[in-house]
């Protein structure tokens, strides 16, 4: 019961302390648009580091909701589930 209370205790600390699931660097980051489908409104961004990031229509800013093939862009993402998904984008003129 103890070791059960402590390991709970130690995952809730490392989860508060060790944000990784924060794409490196604060602020924006610039991408480009991989692959976007407009009936299905989502997508993949290609980052600088060449990862894939996840985007759907509704976190794009603006009144334009859909991408285009290499398209640049800037965004925001996090890591959920071993994977990479943008929170925020904006479309660069």
């Amino acid at each position: 019961m103890r070791t059960f209370i402590y390991l709970g205790l130690l995952s809730a600390f490392w989860y508060f302390t060790l944000p990784s699931n924060i794409m490196a660097g604060e602020g924006w980051q610039d991408g480009v648009v991989k692959w976007f489908n407009a009936k299905a409104g989502y997508g993949q961004i290609i980052s600088p580091r060449e990862e894939d990031i996840f985007v759907h229509h509704s976190v794009i800013e603006g009144s334009q909701k859909k991408l285009m093939t290499n398209q640049r862009v800037q965004y925001q993402a996090i890591k959920e589930q071993g994977r990479w998904k943008a929170i925020k984008v904006k479309i660069i003129n």
